[in-house]
């Protein structure tokens, strides 16, 4: 469904990654070769700056808005991604009020995007947001928005700002247009961000247990528990607790962590390895 909508619209590929940017090779000089070496950067520099003159040129553009935005579509289809963001650029300068300028502005939000310019699709999906608050495709920035932050997070014990802002927008997706069919998408991404900020709750808390910290892995055991209940780490983290507690000689809360645990999930391996410390105690 999202495909088809997507395809109406715009007819690019759905926004689901980017190729990995091929990497430079590195170039050695020999002092053997010092009359080479010269020519090379001779010609390096020339190259540099016939780049230059040309990264000058404003791309060609017509006074026809749907002939243009039928270009930069093709170079999206092409996955010329930095050619279309440039031309999409002057697309808007040179079409501001044709019916084409907001469709151009997504086109621009996803080819920069598609060509791993996350922070230029973050920019200019919020601005979309801000200067058409009633435009039909809106949750499509929306939802271009929360993918760019999604794209960009990093592991959550290094840095979560992206993922804690992927969650924000994913969140507002589902609330101001929950029959979009960018939604559905979103959502599956949010319960997988849960999980990630889950398991790196659960990450902290083993390490406490393991260093005898009992009152902290207890504390990060009952954030999974409270924030992350639809999390794969449920089972996990109640067991933490269970044994937490039961470190600390409270053998009542203890045990009531184990019925719970013995309730919801009965074939569990945590349900048992906690009865088995109990009962051993």
């Amino acid at each position: 469904m999202a495909r088809a909508a997507r395809r109406r619209r715009w007819g690019a590929g759905w926004p689901t990654g980017c190729s990995t940017p091929a990497g430079a090779r590195s170039w050695r000089g020999s002092t053997r070769r010092g009359g080479a070496v010269r020519r090379a950067v001779v010609c390096g520099w020339a190259v540099l700056l016939l780049l230059a003159g040309c990264a000058t040129d404003k791309p060609s553009l017509t006074e026809q808005a749907e002939l243009d935005y039928n270009k930069a579509k093709r170079m999206v289809e092409a996955k010329r991604y930095g050619e279309a963001t440039a031309f999409l650029d002057h697309f808007t300068a040179k079409h501001p009020y044709s019916k084409y300028a907001p469709m151009a502005e997504l086109l621009r939000i996803y080819a920069a995007y598609m060509g791993d310019e996350v922070i230029l699709s973050e920019v200019l999906a919020e601005r979309f947001l801000k200067q058409h608050p009633a435009y039909r495709d809106r949750d499509y920035a929306m939802y271009m928005l929360a993918m760019s932050h999604y794209k960009e997070r990093s592991d959550p014990e290094r840095d979560a700002t992206h993922t804690m802002k992927a969650i924000e927008v994913f969140r507002r997706l589902e609330r101001e247009y929950p029959k979009s069919p960018y939604a559905a998408d979103g959502r599956r991404r949010l319960q997988q961000l849960y999980n990630e900020l889950a398991g790196h709750e659960l990450t902290v808390a083993r390490y406490y247990f393991d260093h005898r910290r009992y009152v902290a892995a207890a504390n990060r055991a009952q954030v999974v528990l409270e924030k992350y209940q639809t999390s794969p780490q449920i089972e996990e983290a109640l067991y933490l607790l269970g044994m937490s507690y039961y470190r600390l000689g409270l053998r009542d809360s203890a045990g009531e962590v184990a019925q719970l645990l013995a309730h919801n999930y009965p074939d569990s391996r945590w349900r048992r390895r906690l009865a088995e410390a109990l009962a051993g105690g």
